[in-house]
């Protein structure tokens, strides 16, 4: 997967009003942590950044999942980690980037893109889709964006799991394998009819017993 870029610079004002001034000039406050190794030492990071929030909504929007931030002489390969708005949901007002390293598996939520028209949607069925996204496992670079569903074979009744989607190469699933993802339902009111008689039979069964226990009744 091709990584997103995003710009940031370090802030050194902290406290809640310079958040809020930050936010007003249109960016958002931003932690960046995670370690790195040089040789055989490791080395925590930690870093107070400010970032576009043009920028971040649009990659978030396009569900980005590894970028590459850069700030001053700075680059580094970070996942969204946290991501918090306003009580309305409508504005990012943080960001937590975890640094990742490039040569170590990740794991992430990644989002189902179903794609064609069940086969058993011809004769009535409908398509019920339970799972939108599984959380899968990858290198950095390995790391999709979306999975492509294909549903043209699902006829009436048919189901598929996560065990049975075709994921990308270098790609592993984290979500149980037996997890449904999508099944075709039959037609509505299929199978009523089928009740319905059942229902019939064992008034019927049942009615013989009644008229027979009256009859004894007026005997004694």
């Amino acid at each position: 997967m091709k990584t997103m870029p995003l710009k940031a610079r370090k802030r050194t004002e902290q406290g809640s009003r310079a958040c809020r001034r930050l936010r007003r000039a249109g960016e958002v406050p931003a932690i960046l942590y995670g370690s790195t190794r040089e040789g055989d030492q490791t080395k925590l990071v930690t870093e107070n950044l400010a970032v576009s929030a043009y920028e971040l909504t649009k990659l978030i929007d396009q569900h980005a999942s590894v970028l590459e931030i850069s700030y001053g002489a700075e680059k580094a390969l970070v996942q969204l980690s946290e991501i918090q708005r306003d009580a309305l949901g409508d504005h990012i007002v943080h960001v937590d980037l975890k640094l990742i390293d490039p040569n170590r598996p990740m794991s992430g939520m990644v989002e189902l893109i179903f794609k064609g028209e069940p086969k058993g949607a011809r004769a009535g069925g409908k398509l019920k889709i339970v799972e939108y996204a599984i959380e899968v496992e990858a290198l950095p670079r390995d790391m999709p964006k979306e999975i492509e569903v294909h549903v043209d074979e699902l006829d009436v009744d048919d189901a598929l799991h996560v065990d049975e989607l075709t994921l990308p190469a270098g790609c592993k699933a984290l979500t149980n394998g037996r997890q449904l993802v999508v099944h075709v339902v039959p037609p509505a009111g299929e199978g009523e009819g089928e009740a319905e008689g059942e229902g019939e039979a064992e008034a019927a069964a049942s009615e013989p017993e009644v008229i027979a226990k009256g009859k004894k009744e007026e005997a004694e």
